[in-house]
């Protein structure tokens, strides 16, 4: 997969998820904002796909914040802000995201 590297940009009013990576692809931010997409805000999707996060905000995403489905992995460190100011979002079921997202 590909990799990509965005550092102190803002990711925003996608209209399905603000940030993906799947098929193996990874992305890693550092000082990002990703905020008001329709969707998830990150979407790691099949295994080995990898989002890392470092000192990055996330919050005001459609479904969920974060999420890695079918083996994808979002990786946030100590310094990233998630902010999630609805918590029925937070048990979002897998069902709901796929149908949102496909």
């Amino acid at each position: 997969g590909s990799h990509v590297s965005v550092c102190d940009s803002e990711v925003r009013q996608g209209r399905r998820s603000g940030v993906t990576a799947q098929n193996g692809g990874s992305i890693q931010m550092q000082g990002c904002v990703v905020t008001a997409n329709s969707c998830a805000g990150l979407l790691a999707l099949h295994e080995p796909s990898i989002i890392e996060l470092r000192a990055c905000t996330v919050r005001n995403n459609g479904i969920m914040q974060c999420v890695g489905m079918e083996g994808g992995v979002v990786e946030i460190d100590d310094s990233t802000n998630i902010v999630e100011s609805d918590p029925t979002k937070l048990n979002a079921d897998k069902d709901t995201l796929e149908r949102e997202v496909v």
